[in-house]
């Protein structure tokens, strides 16, 4: 009889056990039931990796596109005025202040000679040299524009002739000069190259990053 009571109270404890999530083991003691939770503990993580993954394969991507888009602005005001048929210039003297500072770059636009006006500010050729200063007269007849420099107190002396004239200055960008002059150097290429590359590896790094948090 003691036995037969002894076996109803164990399967009584394993069915109240079952109902209360516990386990009952052999020897009639009872384990909480674990494995759910393991599991669930396991998918939460897995998620927390994955998110993390994400952030970081986009901040890597913005990171790269920035990057790559900062070099092709970089370069464009190089590239382009020559597509255009324009010449870009840096101002090397104060002779134009303050309307053009030094280091400031300039962009010429082809023309005709007979057509600058008073006012107009041209690029020109005198001897080995390139000048940027403003016209204050136009002889159609002679074909020789008179200049002069904002800053400077008279009128150039030698007039400018027509086969001289290279263009009227179209846009001003004040500091691009100096830049664009330390971008042609040999290290200036370098950098922008080892910054391009920046770029390309920044973009690669976040392919893996996504294809990482998809595995996961």
């Amino acid at each position: 009889m003691k036995l037969a009571a002894s076996k109803r109270r164990r399967s009584q404890a394993a069915a109240s056990g079952g109902r209360n999530g516990r386990a009952v083991a052999s020897d009639g003691r009872s384990e909480r039931a674990t494995a759910p939770q393991s599991r669930t503990g396991r998918s939460a993580a897995s998620k927390r990796r994955r998110r993390r993954k994400r952030i970081a394969a986009t901040v890597c991507n913005c990171a790269g596109i920035l990057i790559l888009i900062s070099v092709i602005g970089l370069l464009l005001p190089a590239v382009l005025p020559n597509v255009a048929g324009m010449q870009v210039l840096r101002i090397e003297s104060g002779s134009m202040e303050p309307a053009i500072p030094v280091g400031s770059a300039v962009f010429v636009a082809p023309g005709d000679a007979a057509d600058v006006v008073a006012g107009d500010i041209i690029a020109f050729a005198r001897e080995d040299t390139q000048v940027v200063h403003r016209a204050t007269a136009n002889n159609v007849v002679e074909g020789a524009i008179t200049t002069k420099g904002d800053a400077n107190a008279n009128e150039d002396l030698d007039r400018v002739p027509y086969a001289n004239y290279h263009g009227n200055v179209v846009l001003t960008v004040p500091f691009m000069g100096d830049f664009l002059a330390i971008l042609t150097t040999t290290v200036g290429k370098v950098y922008l190259l080892a910054f391009a590359i920046c770029g390309v590896l920044f973009n690669i790094l976040a392919t893996r990053l996504r294809a990482q948090a998809q595995a996961l």
